[in-house]
C-alpha cells in the first residue's frame, strides 16, 4: 500500500512546506499568511520527550512581537484522548510554544473569510516590476491609503486591484481584511 502524499502549502511567511488538509485548514493558512502580525508560518510535527515521542502535528505562527503559537484549530487535529491531548500541548510548551485554541467558526467569520479566499486567488499572478516599485514607493511616502486612492494614483499597465492583492500574497503590503473589501480598504506597506 502506497503511502499517502500530503498536499503542502507555501506562502512568503513559510521557510519550508507547511502540511495543508485542505478545507478549514487550508483557509487557516491562507489566513495566516495574509494576517499583518504573523511574520512566520511553520509546522510542529513531534517533539521527543524523554524516552516518548510525542505527536504534535500542529500549524505553529511567530507573530511580529517573537510570541510563538502552535494552533489548536478544531477539525485539523487527530482525535485523541483527554491525556494524549494535555501530552501535545506539554510537549509544544517544551518548544516554546504557547497553544492558541483556534474555532472552525473563527476561521468563518466573515467578511474575513470571503476577504482571505478573495485575495488568494490572485497570488500567482504577475506582479508588474514598475507598478511594484511605484505602489511600494507611494505607501512608503503617502501611505497607508484606501485602495481607491492607490489604484488612482497607479493605474496600471496591469489591474491595479489584481497587484494590490498578488502584492499582499507576496508579503509586500497589508490590507484589513476583518473589514469589507471594497474602496475604503486601507493599504499601507508591510511592517508601517
Amino acid at each position: 500500500m502506497a503511502a499517502r502524499v500530503r498536499r503542502q502549502f507555501m506562502s512568503p511567511k513559510c521557510r519550508s512546506p507547511v502540511p495543508d488538509r485542505g478545507g478549514i485548514g487550508h483557509d487557516l493558512l491562507v489566513q495566516l499568511s495574509l494576517d499583518p502580525e504573523i511574520s512566520e508560518i511553520g509546522h510542529l510535527d513531534q517533539v521527543a520527550m524523554d524516552d516518548l515521542l510525542v505527536d504534535v502535528d500542529a500549524i505553529t505562527i511567530r507573530r511580529d512581537d517573537g510570541v510563538c503559537f502552535a494552533i489548536d484549530c478544531e477539525g485539523l487535529r487527530r482525535g485523541g484522548d483527554i491525556v494524549d491531548d494535555g501530552l501535545v500541548w506539554v510537549a509544544a510548551g517544551m518548544m516554546g510554544f504557547q497553544r492558541l485554541p483556534v474555532t472552525r467558526a473563527d476561521v468563518m467569520a466573515e467578511p474575513g473569510f470571503a476577504n482571505a479566499r478573495a485575495v488568494w486567488s490572485y497570488r500567482d499572478c504577475t506582479i508588474d516590476p514598475r507598478m511594484r516599485f511605484e505602489i511600494m514607493n507611494l505607501l512608503h511616502e503617502d501611505g497607508p491609503l484606501r485602495l481607491h486612492e492607490v489604484c488612482q494614483r497607479v493605474p496600471g499597465p496591469r489591474d491595479p486591484v489584481a497587484t494590490i492583492f498578488a502584492m499582499c500574497c507576496a508579503n509586500l503590503i497589508e490590507i484589513d481584511l476583518g473589514e469589507m473589501l471594497d474602496q475604503h480598504t486601507i493599504v499601507r506597506a508591510r511592517g508601517i
